[in-house]
Formats: structure tokens, sequence, C-alpha cells
């Protein structure tokens, strides 16, 4: 009969620990939202691959704080974030799957 083995890493949790945990709850400002919608449009209009656009093809420098935040907590804490404002989500989710429709369907 084995044991189960307790793991002692942030990114090992139980569902209720999930929910009462904050680092992975993102809530977006209006201000963030109209950056990341502003540089989405610039893109689409652009030819650049998705693979290829730079920071400074994408500018977002009130998000970019917010960004390296999401990065370690993806990277080093928990694993996993969800954006807690859900217009926002449901918008970038949407504009993100319209650019790589567009940047699939150039090859």
């Amino acid at each position: 009969m084995s044991s189960l083995v307790e793991f002692q890493i942030p990114s090992a949790f139980t569902a209720n620990e999930l929910l009462n945990h904050p680092d992975w709850m993102i809530d977006l400002t209006a201000e963030e939202i109209a950056e990341i919608d502003i540089a989405l449009r610039e893109h689409l209009g652009s030819n650049v691959e998705y693979q290829d656009i730079t920071k400074s093809q994408f500018p977002l420098p009130c998000f970019s704080t917010k960004l390296s935040y999401v990065l370690d907590v993806i990277e080093n804490g928990i694993g996993a974030v969800i954006y807690t404002t859900r217009i926002a989500c449901r918008e970038i989710c949407i504009k993100s799957l319209l650019t790589y429709a567009k940047t699939t369907q150039q090859k």
C-alpha cells in the first residue's frame, strides 16, 4: 500500500487552497484594458507575425509591470493566473484568437 506524498511547492495545491490564494487572480484596470486594446488594434493592422512582435512594436507601459508579476506567478509561483475583469478577459481572448487566425491565414 503506497502512501501519498505531500508536495511543498507553490504549484502544488488543492482546489480549496487555490480559491483562497490571491496571487492567481489578476484584476485589470480600465487603463490596462485600453492599452492592450490599442496595441492589439495596431498589431492587427500590421504584417508582423505574432511570434516576431517585439516590446517596441507592442507597447504596454502600464500593463507591463503587472505582466512581469503574472509571468513570475506562472514561472515561480502557483503556475496559473486568471484575469478577474470578465469583460476584459473575454475581449482579450477574442482579439487574441483573431490575431492568431490572421497570422495563420497569411502562411
